[in-house]
């Protein structure tokens, strides 16, 4: 249930559409949970290419929204942003990170702050998502470290079988 309605909050960032998978049966997809963290993967079957996120819903009474992690970049997607938006990413007692770039309801990190948040969230319990100054919102990193080695081992591995 967490992985399809999970799915649905982040549909904005995937590259192939449903009616495309739906109208071409060679694509396989697949996902795995870590706890509240999620590895999803669309496959091209005849040339092995593979499509895959990791993600979780970050969501408090206020709203609601997904941090999505991919090979490229890091973002958030939530209700309340806009192209004026600017949130920060805070692990454990860390820097915290400012993202870069606002697409309106999605917001982007640098890639040399991907890298050192990839890092931290590797080894931290925590990370706290700073929407606005009333409007923070913290998750668990439990399960981040093996949704991210099962990401990696998802370039290596064949699934054409």
């Amino acid at each position: 249930m967490l992985a399809l309605r999970f799915t649905l909050i982040i549909a904005s960032f995937l590259t192939i559409t449903s009616s495309t998978y739906a109208a071409n049966f060679r694509f396989k997809e697949y996902n795995q949970s870590f706890n509240e963290w999620l590895v999803s993967c669309k496959v091209d079957t005849k040339s092995n290419n593979k499509d895959c996120f990791i993600g979780t819903p970050i969501q408090n009474d206020k709203s609601k929204g997904a941090l999505v992690y991919t090979k490229q970049y890091m973002a958030i997607s939530h209700e309340d942003l806009s192209l004026k938006s600017e949130i920060t990413l805070q692990i454990d007692n860390n820097k915290a990170f400012h993202s870069y770039l606002a697409t309106g309801s999605s917001l982007f990190f640098k890639k040399k702050d991907r890298h050192e948040l990839t890092k931290q969230m590797t080894l931290g319990k925590n990370i706290k998502i700073k929407l606005s100054h009333n409007n923070i919102i913290t998750k668990s990193l439990k399960g981040f470290r093996d949704s991210l080695i099962y990401f990696e081992e998802q370039f290596t591995a064949d699934h054409d079988n």
